[in-house]
């Protein structure tokens, strides 16, 4: 019973605090939080929360092994964070 509500709890929603206003979270897979980051600092990055702690988070890379590996066991994730980028990018050229 506690597992079903647990779950329940966090659909939709991040399991870890992330504090970066500049995330927009995209979905949760494997007990991993998965957001696109877009701060004008640096591109749009995938960045993925592991933990509570300031430190437990890192930022895959767009192409290569990590984009692969995602892309195999959750290909709707890296849809949404390919249009979520297509949309940033119209929204510049406008």
């Amino acid at each position: 019973m506690e597992d079903k509500k647990r779950k329940r709890r966090h659909k939709n929603r991040p399991i870890y605090k992330h504090a970066c206003k500049l995330c927009r979270y995209l979905g949760t897979l494997m007990h991993v939080d998965y957001y696109v980051c877009t701060s004008e600092k640096h591109e749009p990055v995938i960045v993925r929360r592991f933990g509570h702690r300031p430190n437990d988070w890192s930022q895959m890379a767009d192409e290569g092994s990590d984009r692969k590996y995602l892309t195999k066991i959750n290909p709707l994730l890296v849809a949404i964070y390919d249009t979520y980028i297509k949309r940033l990018i119209e929204e510049d050229n406008e």
